[in-house]
């Protein structure tokens, strides 16, 4: 009797394994699915990833000539403003002079 319930048992997990098997079998499927979407939707970032970089060097580029610029702007505003003050001092002296 001992034997029939151990071997009623055995046959019991065999049959548990064999449900459990069947239930991962049928999933297998939908996880290869889930991971291919995840690859195109990884590509897809990668991609705008990617786009998004090449933007962010021209938008740097921009911002380099812009600040250049600027730079150069103030260099030349502050020799005209050193030669006007320059000009109107000789001007004042003049002026005074007479």
């Amino acid at each position: 009797m001992e034997t029939t319930h151990a071997t009623a048992s055995i046959t019991q997990q065999i049959d548990q394994w064999l449900h459990e098997g069947a239930e991962l079998i049928r999933v297998i499927p939908s996880v290869f699915e889930d991971r291919d979407g995840l690859r195109r939707r990884l590509r897809s970032v990668e991609d705008h990833v990617h786009q998004l970089e090449a933007e962010m060097t021209k938008l740097q580029a921009e911002v380099d000539r812009l600040q250049r610029g600027r730079a150069e702007t103030a260099e030349a505003v502050e020799t005209y403003v050193g030669e006007i003050g320059r000009l109107t001092d000789n001007l004042r002296v003049k002026v005074k002079g007479q």
